[in-house]
């Protein structure tokens, strides 16, 4: 067997383009990423400032996911992403501008990363929608590992690249090539042909809020959802932060930015590969399988808190980056395949609002901990969060869980 034959969802022509433009624009996001906190951190030498920068980001997801939701189970999921991505380059830019010009402050920093959270608050559900658009059912859940695959790819090379660019260039250029990359996947969504596309089930046009109630009820009457989004929501408020990683390397063992960009590496790396392996291998999860993952999860979490040294802390990052991918890849699997096309949209955007929506909730929490008592706290907290729910889900539900269609597309 062919190494390609393991990938059915390569085989769509569509698909593989979009998948490898978001892999080449991957990298320009994880510039920005780190660029941005590195910054926030220069600036300012606090915990808390970065935390509110978290928070401006993910705010507008939490008030907006839902309807973006409602968006693409009524569009088209790849126009809406064109739109995302350039307005997420023109925001780069403007921050790149910023910082080249020396009028960077914490207060423009916010500002973008405010404006960064309208724009992803419509995007990231999309990116859930589109697959439904581009694969088939039979190979939904392949496609789901190789994006999760797409997002380790570039925080293996990301981070310690924007580590030495930051060092030796400044935020500047980090911000630039960020803007830069959005032209890769512009390029590839405009050149998906229509005969490429699948025909997805579209709602009526009613309005908004009353199909927004629908998708709600469709998830609380399917258990194999309801169950991995509760989660979603207490996970991705105290364990999927983006601010402990970095107060670690950087206050916990005076790392400096090419310490935590071989940090990101060495977990990135380990999660590519782990992807790679794990992506064919998918199926059909259940919400037993997801319990599994939050339990590996949770002992990654839990032996980056306790690592006495920054040595020993590099060495765990790539135990972290193969249970990380097992986790994520398992709970967007679950969601892909037990949603109904007609909900896909609303479904992920609950994922969305979940993992990031609740930053703005959890990221001032994690914050006052890594000033106040210690990022090891901070990360410990996480750990705690993903193993109850992680003890819930498999002491609550059965072993399979079937999934349940009785509602009629709204």
């Amino acid at each position: 067997m062919s190494v390609l034959a393991k990938y059915p969802a390569l085989h769509r022509p569509a698909f593989a383009r979009y998948f490898a433009g978001q892999v080449l624009s991957g990298f320009g996001t994880w510039f920005q990423i780190i660029a941005q906190t590195l910054l926030i951190l220069d600036l300012t030498a606090s915990g808390t400032a970065l935390g509110i920068a978290a928070a401006l980001q993910f705010l507008p997801v939490l008030l907006l996911s839902p309807y973006a939701g409602v968006v693409a189970d009524r569009y088209e999921a790849r126009r809406i992403l064109l739109f995302t991505n350039v307005a997420a380059a023109l925001l780069a830019l403007t921050l790149a501008i910023v910082a080249a010009t020396h009028h960077a402050t914490a207060r423009w920093v916010w500002a973008m990363a405010l404006g960064l959270g309208v724009v992803q608050a419509f995007d990231r559900p999309m990116q859930g929608a589109i697959l439904a658009e581009l694969v088939p059912p039979e190979s939904r859940s392949n496609a789901v590992g190789l994006m999760s695959v797409q997002n380790a790819s570039g925080r293996m090379v990301g981070p310690a690249l924007a580590g030495i660019l930051y060092a030796r260039f400044g935020a500047a250029v980090c911000f630039f090539l960020n803007a830069a990359s959005f032209l890769i996947i512009i390029t590839a969504l405009l050149t998906t042909r229509p005969d490429e596309r699948i025909a997805r089930v579209r709602k009526a046009n009613t309005r908004a809020m009353a199909e927004l109630r629908a998708g709600i009820a469709y998830v609380r009457a399917t258990p194999a959802l309801r169950g991995p989004l509760v989660c979603t929501f207490v996970v991705g408020a105290f364990a999927f932060n983006f601010l402990t990683m970095p107060a670690l390397v950087t206050f916990t063992f005076h790392g400096d930015s090419r310490a935590f960009g071989i940090c990101e590496t060495l977990n990135a790396g380990a999660a590519v590969l782990g992807g790679l392996v794990i992506a064919p291998r998918l199926g059909r999860p259940t919400r037993h399988h997801l319990a599994l993952a939050m339990g590996g999860m949770t002992v990654a979490l839990a032996g980056n808190s306790v690592m006495p040294t920054l040595l020993t802390f590099a060495l765990w990052m790539p135990v972290l980056g193969v249970l990380f991918i097992l986790f994520q890849t398992t709970l967007q699997a679950t969601l892909q395949s037990h949603a109904s096309p007609a909900y896909l949209g609303r479904v992920m955007s609950l994922y969305t609002l979940g993992v990031f929506g609740t930053t703005p909730i959890g990221a001032p929490i994690t914050g006052w901990l890594i000033d106040h008592v210690s990022p090891r706290a901070a990360m410990g907290m996480g750990a705690i969060a993903t193993a109850g729910c992680g003890l819930w889900l498999w002491l609550a539900t059965p072993h399979a869980i079937a999934t349940t269609h009785e509602f009629a597309p709204t």
